[in-house]
């Protein structure tokens, strides 16, 4: 092969990497109006381009639901969780994280509930570090989603016996937060 050739393809990849790292932009309109809660305007926006619904909108590889998620606005995620197939809410960001590990780390227990009602699956998908949804939230120190996603989780994601730390994690940050007993 030519060295002119060569430095032909070789652009030419360059070119398709940054033009797909870069593809997120065109949903800046989407990722605005979830950002700040705009429902009528996030709804219009998917009904003109529904693959939006799925795409990447940041660049980090947020979907509209892990911006949703992140912003705290339980009225858009409702909307995309009714909107979304069950193995949508499975799509992980370039952090490895699911909108139920964004869930986690934010504290809103009613988010959780809905997503887990549609996709119970989620409750054992790890995030980057290896740690489930309740762990994250116990990380995080959020006593009511903790107690929520305990009470939904498979114990066997939390057995020493499977050989992941999600259990001895679990029990490590309930004890130091105090994030057991009556309340």
């Amino acid at each position: 092969m030519s060295m002119c050739l060569t430095l032909q393809l070789t652009r030419m990849s360059f070119n398709l990497a940054e033009m797909k790292d870069t593809a997120y932009i065109q949903y800046l309109p989407l990722y605005k109006a979830v950002d700040i809660g705009d429902l009528e305007a996030t709804m219009k926006f998917l009904k003109e381009h529904p693959d939006g619904l799925t795409a990447s909108i940041s660049a980090d590889g947020d979907t509209a639901l892990h911006a949703a998620v992140l912003a705290g606005h339980i009225e858009i995620v409702v909307e995309l969780v009714n909107q979304l197939g069950e193995g949508d809410l499975e799509i992980k960001n370039r952090n490895n994280a699911t909108a139920l590990n964004y869930a986690a780390i934010g504290g809103i227990t009613r988010i959780a509930e809905d997503l887990v009602a549609k996709n119970e699956g989620l409750l054992k998908v790890p995030n980057q570090k290896g740690l489930i949804p309740v762990v994250v939230a116990s990380l995080y120190g959020h006593k009511d989603m903790v107690r929520y996603l305990y009470s939904v989780s498979p114990k066997e994601e939390l057995s020493p016996a499977t050989n992941n730390k999600n259990g001895v994690m679990l029990l490590t940050t309930c004890i130091i937060d105090e994030l057991y007993g009556i309340s």
